[in-house]
């Protein structure tokens, strides 16, 4: 197991209040300083790879070795590791460098159009025929420390008891160097992949341009003012978005000040959110097959859950 509690405890740690942010911190702190003390050498490399320098020096050349990355991208099975194979940079992001996990026969990556190529990309596995796998490609992120290291480092005993067989893994990657167009195929994939301008303010991250000065000096003010005249400055904004922002911030946090025309209309935002109930009843389904065959105590969490739904059922859909 990968997680924090389990690994305090598995490094005689006391770890109360899991899950509480402090808590978590100071754990994460401690088994730090466990694996500089215990492992220098390592923690001194991984230390490194914060840069993106660091991190490239493993990756390249492109193309010509495999290497070990570490993610949760990959099962905790495999020790959420994989024998990856780096192969171009993202023709959209100057921070992402595309690899192929050599877990996987790379047969269907080499004969596939860049059409269908993409189709196995980027569709999720339960859209998928039954025959059919998804293509793995992964995306490493430079500048986001990922744990890159040397094949080397991961030698044959080691990666059996991950359940990698390096020696595969090799002749694939030895496989992948010899094929003509991959590269410019793979490009063209990732290059012509593009998510649709939402028209939601809560999805426009990356879209609509930045806020005006006059509009972030508004929003500095609202950190001073007292919740009940939030809505005193709806209307203020040079931006229509935050405007919409503002009163789902005043829904989120405190819809009891609402009026009764904001109350409907949160109502009905809420109800549409919840696809008119659809979205409630899918989520119980799905809970109903979660249920069976559980131990009381996932039983409760579940019952919590369905608690929760059933009073949103009742605030939004049968109102």
């Amino acid at each position: 197991s990968f997680k924090l509690e389990d690994m305090a405890r598995a490094n005689g740690l006391a770890h109360i209040d899991a899950h509480d942010a402090l808590a978590d911190v100071r754990a994460t702190i401690e088994i730090t300083r466990r694996l500089r003390a215990a492992q220098p050498k390592l923690y001194d490399f991984m230390f490194r790879l914060r840069g993106k320098k660091a991190v490239l020096q493993q990756l390249y050349p492109l193309g010509k070795n495999p290497i070990v990355h570490i993610s949760s991208m990959y099962p905790a099975s495999r020790g959420c590791t994989a024998l990856v194979m780096p192969i171009c940079q993202h023709p959209g992001n100057n921070n992402g460098i595309i690899c192929f996990d050599l877990s996987q026969a790379p047969e269907a990556l080499i004969s596939a159009s860049a059409a269908e190529l993409a189709r196995l990309v980027f569709t999720p596995n339960d859209q998928l025929e039954e025959n059919e796998q998804r293509i793995a490609l992964k995306t490493i992120h430079i500048n986001r420390c990922p744990f890159v290291a040397p094949l080397a480092t991961l030698n044959d005993e080691r990666a059996g008891r991950l359940g990698i067989d390096r020696s595969q893994s090799e002749s694939r990657a030895i496989q992948l160097m010899g094929v003509a167009g991959l590269v410019e195929k793979i490009q063209e994939v990732y290059g012509g992949h593009h998510y649709a301008d939402s028209e939601d303010p809560d999805f426009q991250l990356y879209q609509g341009g930045f806020f005006s000065d006059a509009d972030r000096n508004t929003m500095s003010e609202l950190l001073a003012v007292p919740p009940e005249q939030l809505g005193s400055f709806e209307g203020r904004f040079q931006d229509d978005r935050l405007d919409e922002m503002l009163f789902r911030f005043r829904g989120r946090n405190h819809p009891e000040l609402f009026n009764e025309a904001e109350l409907i209309q949160w109502r009905a935002f809420c109800a549409e959110k919840w696809s008119g109930g659809q979205a409630i009843d899918e989520l119980e389904l799905r809970v109903n097959k979660l249920e069976q065959g559980l131990e009381d105590a996932a039983k409760t969490v579940l019952a919590e859950l369905r608690a929760y739904l059933d009073e949103r059922r009742s605030e939004l859909v049968d109102n």
